[in-house]
Parts: structure tokens; C-alpha cells; sequence
């Protein structure tokens, strides 16, 4: 029977209204190993646990899509740390010794004692040793610099959600419902979608919302449904249209490469290092640029000559 810190400062996350990701989060937490051990053969750290997104769906009752854009996310955070394997994912939660502390201190062994019996005390400790709280304090600053920030990170903040909302309105004037005024709210989505992705993702789903009619209220299923601003830095909707964004990049750059491959098979000739191509040439030219390039000693011209002194020879 072992016991565990309560995760009160779960809820001390900018995520924390996220019932979703705190599902996944918690579901890591009960999962993970307690102290180093091995699994079929591999092995798996304090803190980590082996596990797959089907697992994961069975344990929440969450769809695959929702499970996987959640350790996604969890993982931008900087909450837990992904690493394949052949038997599923190994996921580390980074901050998990902060709530679960060390074997000797919320572990206890009670094979002397009945299951039902609480233990009397925890495991003796020398009133002298001193006990280590850099990591709770270090935990503690960085909550508070993120729920309580500064006069001077608020503007500052708010300074480059008010460039957004400019760009916004320049880039979708009359096509998309106008971003009038900058709310407390609107300020912790746009600098969430920031913290989590980057600020150069916003000008990359602002190119994607202008590749895409439906999002413009264009089309007959739509219903009527226009993208706003709330909309669009919504973690989840954000995320989509990045995904897409990249998606469309690639394709761009398949399309490109494809159209220069045919255009570097157009070379016949060789003459020393220089490439010709036949249709610039007229056919008495082209077999005399060949006969120079097969006496320095090309492969290719000799090949082409000797057919045609054979050809030659058959006319003869």
C-alpha cells in the first residue's frame, strides 16, 4: 500500500479548465512506476510509464483524437516527455517526484499489518537531516510569475496581442467577424496558443485561414459558420489548422521539386563539362559535337557515333 501527496496544484495550470487533459494527466500519474523497474524487457524509470493511446482511451472514456491532441499538448507544456518503443510509448511525467516525493518518505510497507489498518507513523527521520525544498520552491515561483505576473509582463502581453489583433483585422477585413476589443480572456488564449506553439504559428494559421473558403463562411454546408478571433485561438482549433497549414507546405514543396526533376533530364550532349541540349542545335552540329566529345574520350558520344558509322556503313 503506498500514499501519495494530493495534486492540488494540478489545478494551478493554465490548462487546468481542460477536464480532458486533466483526465490524461491523472491517468499518468496513477500509471506511473513508483520506484525503477522493467517491463517485457525494458526498463522503465520512477515516474515513467509504458502505455498507448488505446489504453489511455479505455482508462478516460476520451475519443483517439482527443487523447492524442492532449499529449500533445501535454508534452508542449513541458509535462511529460514521450518516448517510443516496440511494445507502446514510454511517458515520463517530469514534475512527478514534486507530488509523489521519495520511496522512504510516501511509501510504506504493511506486511505486518492487516490491509485495513492505517499505519500509526511514517517512517522515522533524523530531526537533524535537513529537508531539500529547492524543487517546491522553485514549482512555487514559476506558478506564481504565470497566475500572478507583473504589471510590466501584463502589457507586455497585452502589447502583442493588441500587434495580433491589428494583423488580424488588416489580413481579414470584411471577410471575418472584426476582433473589436482585447479581453483578459482573449489576452490568456492568444498567449497560451503563443507559450505552447510559437508566435510565427499565428502568422502560419493566419496564411491557412486564407486558403481555406469554409472557414470564411464560403460554401453551401457551412451553415452559416464564419471563424472569429475566440474561435480561432481555441487550443484545440489552433492546433488543427497548423497541422494543416504544415500539411499544405508540404504538398506545395512535392509539387515543386516535381516540376524541376523534368526540367534537368532535358541534357543530351556533352561537351567537355558543358550541357547541351539538341533542339538548340541543328543536326550537322550536333553530330560534329558529338564525333569532338567521343575523341576526348566520352562513353556516351562514342556509344552514339559508332551506331551511326554503322548505320553508314549498312547504306553503303
Amino acid at each position: 500500500m503506498r500514499y501519495y501527496r494530493q495534486l492540488c496544484n494540478v489545478y494551478d495550470r493554465v490548462w487546468a479548465k481542460d477536464a480532458k487533459m486533466v483526465s490524461v494527466y491523472l491517468y499518468l500519474h496513477c500509471c506511473a512506476y513508483v520506484q525503477d523497474g522493467e517491463l517485457h524487457g525494458i526498463k522503465i524509470r520512477r515516474g515513467s510509464c509504458l502505455t498507448s493511446r488505446t489504453a489511455i482511451m479505455e482508462a478516460t472514456g476520451l475519443s483517439e483524437a482527443d487523447v492524442k491532441s492532449r499529449l500533445k499538448l501535454l508534452a508542449n507544456y513541458g509535462e511529460i516527455i514521450r518516448n517510443s518503443s516496440n511494445l507502446g510509448t514510454i511517458i515520463t511525467v517530469c514534475d512527478y517526484d514534486n507530488y509523489n516525493g521519495s520511496d522512504d518518505l510516501f511509501s510504506l510497507s504493511l506486511s505486518n499489518q492487516s490491509p485495513n489498518e492505517v499505519p500509526s507513523q511514517l517512517p522515522s527521520q533524523s530531526p537533524t537531516t535537513p529537508i531539500n525544498r529547492n524543487n517546491s520552491i522553485t514549482v512555487n515561483n514559476n506558478l506564481r510569475s504565470n497566475f500572478f505576473p507583473s504589471k510590466i509582463e501584463r502589457e507586455s502581453k497585452r502589447a502583442v496581442v493588441e500587434e495580433i489583433r491589428k494583423l488580424y483585422n488588416k489580413m481579414f477585413d470584411g471577410v471575418l467577424p472584426v476582433w473589436k476589443r482585447i479581453t483578459d480572456k482573449m489576452v490568456n488564449k492568444v498567449d497560451t496558443c503563443i507559450t505552447v506553439f510559437s508566435r510565427q504559428a499565428v502568422d502560419m494559421v493566419f496564411d491557412q485561414l486564407k486558403h481555406e473558403s469554409f472557414m470564411r463562411g464560403e460554401g453551401k454546408v457551412n451553415n452559416g459558420f464564419k471563424a472569429d478571433a475566440f474561435w480561432i485561438f481555441e487550443t484545440d482549433n489552433f492546433d488543427k489548422l497548423l497541422s494543416r497549414y504544415e500539411l499544405r507546405l508540404k504538398k506545395k514543396q512535392q509539387q515543386t521539386e516535381q516540376e524541376v526533376k523534368p526540367q534537368q533530364k532535358q541534357s543530351v550532349g556533352v561537351i567537355g563539362e558543358e550541357v547541351q541540349t539538341p533542339a538548340r542545335l541543328s543536326k550537322e552540329e550536333y553530330e560534329r559535337d558529338m564525333r569532338q566529345a567521343a575523341a576526348n574520350g566520352n562513353a556516351q558520344a562514342q556509344r552514339l557515333v559508332a551506331i551511326w558509322d554503322k548505320e553508314k556503313r549498312t547504306k553503303i
